[in-house]
């Protein structure tokens, strides 16, 4: 990441020669700059690690008892209780079910 900011910066320096309005930024700056990106990546994929541990930690669950059809079992059990979950209720609840409704609010992140 470092050397592609630094060979844009190097463009925008030589941009900056020939046009005359262009003032590119202060070393220090794009230092800065570039720090708050590796921060903000850094914190984004811890937070989303965090989001999705649950999840993964019901793949990891599956996995020792099902061995490799953990994955696509990960979704069918979910599915399938949201189904039961609508026709026992006759469809009273949110739509697709109480069950589906949870997951679609985890499934999201930001």
């Amino acid at each position: 990441m470092a050397l592609v900011a630094t060979a844009a910066y190097l463009v925008l320096i030589e941009a900056g020669v020939s046009l005359l309005g262009l003032t590119p930024m202060a070393p220090l700056t794009l230092v800065a700059s570039l720090v708050q990106v590796a921060m903000f990546a850094a914190v984004n994929l811890v937070l989303s690690l965090l989001w999705y541990a649950p999840f993964m930690a019901w793949v990891g669950g599956l996995s020792t008892v099902f061995g490799r059809w953990s994955l696509p079992l990960a979704f069918v059990i979910p599915g399938l209780a949201s189904v039961i979950e609508n026709i026992v209720f006759l469809g009273q609840g949110p739509r697709g079910g109480y069950i589906w409704a949870y997951l679609g609010q985890r499934w999201q992140f930001g």
